[in-house]
């Protein structure tokens, strides 16, 4: 086993490296690590190290020493090019809405949003075309931005509601200009002295659900700074994302990429081009972005014990919900071939963690169920097939489209269209003092797969938020799924 597998297969066990002041091997696990495994980890300590040294990234390339045009990562270039083609397209915009009692400081508020502006150069940059058509970026030079505030305290409490509404609305429908804008706006609606709203919209060029835990951690420590004249202690960023667009495409030329590429063609050969399963509405022939998300839960018992059950068999947590999500869809369509997406962080650099950016890759997962199969023999196979797509997601999701050259349709996405998302990069929560903070839920949104399955780790027990294309199915339909979700991984964990 290579030492690039070997790290894989850790981290598809939620085991993590990172380097420290390039001398020490840091090491992260959402579980205890066995003994077999630490022993291994202790053997192949100085090739770790030595693979994650080649693999940082410096400043060294920058536009501002070099004098060269800065690219787009992979994962930009997949975007913008949606966006020429769809014109200023709002299906990308990652808009956060929350509500803050309390004696909120505005002008702290303000300030924190500027600084995170200047220290991110991705949030003030512009994606321009040159000559040939190529994209390139264009960071522009810091200046403290004026945020709006809607002052709506003199308002009866109906018009307050209207207002609030029609402005949260409008802010997640409206497009970005992305050889213009800023990649992040905010407005804050007041509604009383105690009771604001804050709306902040990123677009995902320049964003990932990474980035908002990012966004938020740092929002409370300046908010905090600025609201009590105290010192700030951030710590300087190395690297922006320009750096990493740049070894991106550096990295990417490397020949090892060419195996990678050969396991998933291999993988993914004679994928059926898009699910089957049942919709209510005929699929329109060119894809819809309108969707509602439904919320449903599994009580903290259950959780707790399909948890112990995956920690059993060595298996993580989001193993096991993936094998009864697909077990679901394979009921529902009657297939035993089941292709699922989801995205992963991609930020195996230490250097990456604290940068606000667009770093995820899609990995793809592919299920062949058998008739006989039992849960625990599903959830083996799952653990090999995790192992498998960990090891080889360095080939960003766009090349892999151009290589696979899978039947292209403007009604739905290459390769999968549905997609499930497990959201344990953090659980990071705004906190300011003095001030309670609730995200206000919209059911109304704009959604980009078919159905898309999130997961949430809580104290409390798992909470899943079912995403659907409300152009193809009933709200209805996908209300019983989520309840034969439930029932299925219950049966499932009581005799697997």
């Amino acid at each position: 086993m290579s030492i690039k597998t070997f790290i894989a297969a850790c981290e598809a066990q939620n085991v993590k490296f990172s380097l420290h002041d390039d001398e020490q091997l840091k090491i992260s696990a959402g579980k205890s690590i066995s003994p077999e495994l630490l022993a291994e980890i202790k053997q192949n300590k100085l090739m770790i190290m030595d693979f994650l040294k080649k693999k940082s990234i410096t400043s060294q390339h920058r536009k501002n020493e070099s004098g060269d045009i800065i690219p787009l990562s992979f994962q930009q270039q997949r975007l913008w090019l949606l966006d020429r083609i769809e014109g200023a397209s709002v299906h990308y915009n990652m808009p956060v809405s929350m509500r803050l009692e309390g004696q909120l400081n505005v002008a702290a508020l303000c300030d924190a949003f500027n600084t995170i502006r200047e220290r991110h150069e991705v949030l003030r940059t512009h994606f321009k075309e040159g000559e040939m058509g190529e994209p390139y970026q264009v960071i522009s030079l810091y200046k403290p931005a004026q945020f709006p505030v809607i002052d709506l305290s003199g308002e009866t409490e109906e018009s307050k509601a209207e207002k609030t509404r029609k402005a949260i609305d409008f802010e997640a429908i409206k497009p970005f200009d992305l050889s213009f804008d800023d990649m992040i706006r905010v407005s804050i609606i007041k509604e009383s002295e105690t009771k604001h709203l804050v709306l902040i919209t990123m677009h995902h060029i320049a964003s990932d659900g990474w980035s908002i835990g990012v966004l938020v951690k740092e929002l409370t420590t300046l908010y905090m700074a600025y609201s009590s004249n105290e010192s700030l202690t951030l710590p300087r960023l190395n690297i922006q994302y320009a750096d990493y667009a740049l070894w991106q495409r550096e990295n990417f030329s490397d020949t090892s990429a060419d195996s990678q590429i050969k396991y998933w063609q291999s993988q993914l050969d004679g994928i059926p081009d898009s699910h089957n399963l049942p919709t209510d509405y005929l699929r329109p022939s060119q894809q819809s972005h309108e969707g509602k998300v439904l919320f449903s839960s599994l009580d903290k018992t259950i959780s707790e014990q399909l948890r112990e059950l995956c920690l059993e068999r060595d298996a993580t947590l989001f193993m096991g919900v993936h094998a009864v999500y697909a077990s679901l869809l394979a009921r529902y369509s009657n297939e035993k071939d089941i292709v699922v997406g989801t995205p992963v962080a991609n930020r195996p650099q230490k250097e990456t963690e604290e940068l606000i950016g667009f770093f995820t890759n899609n990995l793809v997962l592919r299920t062949r169920l058998q008739e006989t199969q039992s849960f625990d023999e599903l959830l083996k196979q799952n653990k090999q097939m995790f192992s498998e797509a960990y090891a080889n997601q360095d080939v960003p999701f766009e090349h892999l489209v151009e290589h696979l050259k899978p039947a292209r349709s403007q009604s739905f996405h290459p390769i999968f269209q549905l997609v499930i998302v497990m959201h344990n990069y953090g659980s990071t929560k705004l906190s300011l003092p003095g001030v309670s903070i609730k995200t206000v839920e919209q059911t109304d949104i704009l959604v980009k797969y078919d159905i898309l399955l999130n997961v949430y780790e809580k104290p409390d027990g798992i909470e899943l938020g079912w995403e659907y294309n409300s152009d193809l199915f009933k709200a209805q339909t996908i209300e019983t799924m989520a309840r034969h979700f439930n029932a299925l991984l219950t049966s499932m964990v009581r005799s697997p």
